[in-house]
């Protein structure tokens, strides 16, 4: 680690110790709402969730490029293997027994806790000589071990649905003695960025795997249990690494502009189609509404005029008057 990187890891963990001791004593702001913890793996098989985390990992693009793709099966025989002993997971529901999100973790030694990692198919690509280095680094004390983490894309919006993952573990960890946490992250991902965020600092790194330690999981997990989730976001903008800027264009290529151009007059011709056929169609209702009135008008007359008679036909004309001032006489006021 560069001395610019140290100096950071320093600065944010004593930024996230003094938000910790600023927060003691008060109450928890927000309610778990839809997150379900289990300790075992027997209680998440119970619910279903194991065959929906395992659906979910599989589906989701592999973090690591060049691991290999994770099935659902090899998911759930991970789970069982890794919640055998003193672990929590945690559920994020989506409704009609989906799954919007997983993490799942556990309180191991050192040595136990490397074991496990070696049997994630994803870290295949660690080398050996990396996971003796990682052993030296790593004092002889119970560690939180956070063994996956993930959330389906209509969650990865926001810090509330992380926080709801987060929060449950590290009150575990807490509980079963664990004063560290590890884990692992792909580099340049959204955990890497909230990891050196949150204080984290770099132990080692293989290829497009970094290996994170938190040597301060009380703060953490004292500001996860009590402060909202829009608080700690805010927090997490001024202690995160800087965004990389978005590049823009100062104009369109030649080709999106003629597409642009010929968009907007197709979308020209077809407003134009549309008023040409809504005023049709309005001339049309006209005409057939004067039809209608003519055919009624028409058909309350008739009866008067062929009580008549067939035989006035050839009547000549100067007759008319008198037969309509009989069939409608005048009212004498």
């Amino acid at each position: 680690m560069s001395k610019a990187a140290a100096a950071s890891n320093l600065r944010n963990r004593l930024f996230w110790r003094w938000q910790a001791w600023r927060l003691r004593g008060m109450a928890v702001q927000e309610s778990p709402r839809s997150a379900g913890v289990h300790a075992n793996f027997a209680a998440l098989d119970h619910r279903g969730h194991a065959d929906a985390i395992g659906e979910l990992a599989a589906a989701a693009t592999p973090v690591v490029p060049a691991a290999p793709a994770l099935t659902a099966a090899e998911v759930r025989r991970r789970l069982a293997r890794e919640m055998s002993t003193c672990a929590c997971a945690v559920v994020l529901t989506a409704g009609k027994g989906s799954v919007g999100g997983y993490a799942w973790a556990a309180v191991l030694s050192p040595a136990d806790a490397l074991d496990t990692l070696r049997g994630n198919l994803s870290l295949a690509g660690v080398p050996g000589e990396a996971w003796t280095l990682l052993g030296r680094l790593l004092a002889e004390r119970p560690l939180l071990v956070l063994h996956e983490l993930g959330l389906d894309v209509r969650y990865r919006r926001g810090f509330a649905p992380l926080k709801q993952l987060l929060k449950p573990l590290g009150e575990f960890g807490r509980r079963n003695g664990a004063r560290k946490a590890l884990w692992w992250a792909p580099r340049d991902g959204a955990l890497h960025a909230v990891s050196l965020a949150f204080g984290a600092r770099v132990v080692h790194e293989a290829g497009e795997i970094v290996f994170f330690l938190l040597d301060d999981l009380a703060s953490i997990a004292q500001v996860l249990s009590t402060l909202p989730a829009g608080d700690i976001s805010d927090r997490l903008v001024r202690t995160g690494p800087p965004r990389r800027p978005q590049p823009r264009l100062a104009a369109l290529p030649a080709d999106l502009t003629t597409r642009a151009r010929v968009a907007e007059r197709l979308a020209a011709a077809d407003a134009d189609a549309e008023a040409a056929s809504a005023a049709a169609d309005a001339v049309v209702h006209l005409a057939a509404r004067r039809a209608l009135a003519k055919e009624r008008a028409a058909k309350a007359v008739a009866p008067e005029f062929a009580a008549m008679g067939e035989t006035d036909a050839g009547l000549p004309l100067q007759t008319l008057p008198q037969r309509l001032s009989a069939l409608f006489p005048r009212r004498v006021v």
